[in-house]
């Protein structure tokens, strides 16, 4: 039976998979890896963002059961927010001279299948910038997810779409793939690092420099404990888009060289 995946041939693309809190679904994500899948990647991060559950001795015991030679587990120093952890996965990408990043949030709620298809579309378009992962486009499904939320993220995406002049499907999904060396590299340390953290890269991408793709992508909703009111992310949200198209110059957050994280195995 012919291979629906393609090998990694030259191409390191690093899978990044954020944690907080998400032991349960954690280990759901673990147990739909095969070794197939695993394959596609040069390296796999699980980033534990200081959970507070026993989200990090979930995984330290798949791990162990599993034993594929390529997958990491490492620890914040701190909780560093989502666009921290993905600060730190950024510079260890550029360490390790990695061509594309993929952003898998470790919740669930993304499918480890739409993973691999976003590597086969790498490896049919490697001229791509960034693959957008798309709950509200057509051909996506989304299971067990409010219709008053849906209509919400529809009409912020038209928003979006209508003032960056850019036909947008999603403005932040949990699986993503960037091409390093398009990334803001100077710019990314200085980004704030709330959830919203996504809608800095939404607008470097859809900017006419940049080649980027909305792909559609299965989206559940179970036992997941979302860390974000809805509500205020979607104000904060909009107020970004708003200080964009004012020009608004917003407040600069170092990283900070003290920041890293510990390999934990």
């Amino acid at each position: 039976m012919k291979s629906d995946y393609c090998n990694n041939e030259n191409m390191k693309i690093l899978l990044a998979i954020p944690c907080f809190n998400c032991a349960p679904q954690i280990r759901r994500v673990l147990e739909s890896f095969s070794t197939q899948f695993v394959g596609l990647f040069s390296e796999i991060i699980l980033i534990d963002n200081q959970s507070r559950d026993n989200t990090v001795e979930t995984i330290v015991d798949l791990l162990n059961k599993k034993r594929f030679t390529n997958v990491k587990l490492v620890r914040n120093k701190e909780n560093y927010g989502l666009g921290g952890s993905f600060k730190l996965i950024v510079e260890y990408a550029i360490q390790k001279k990695i061509d594309y990043l993929m952003w898998f949030h470790g919740d669930d709620q993304a499918e480890v299948s739409d993973a691999g298809k976003f590597v086969i579309k790498l490896k049919e378009q490697p001229e791509l910038d960034v693959i957008f992962g798309a709950r509200f486009m057509p051909g996506s499904t989304l299971v067990n997810y409010a219709k008053i939320r849906e209509y919400g993220n529809k009409f912020i995406n038209l928003i979006y779409s209508i003032f960056l002049k850019h036909r947008i499907y999603e403005i932040g999904s949990g699986l993503n793939v960037y091409k390093v060396q398009s990334l803001p590299l100077s710019e990314i340390p200085y980004w704030p690092d709330h959830i919203a953290f996504d809608i800095k890269l939404l607008f470097h991408f859809t900017s006419s420099k940049y080649l980027s793709k909305f792909l559609p992508i299965i989206w559940k909703e179970s036992d997941q404990v979302s860390n974000a009111k809805n509500i205020q992310v979607s104000l904060k949200i909009l107020m970004m888009l708003l200080e964009k198209f004012l020009d608004v110059k917003e407040e600069k957050t170092n990283m900070g060289k003290e920041r890293g994280f510990v390999h934990v195995l």
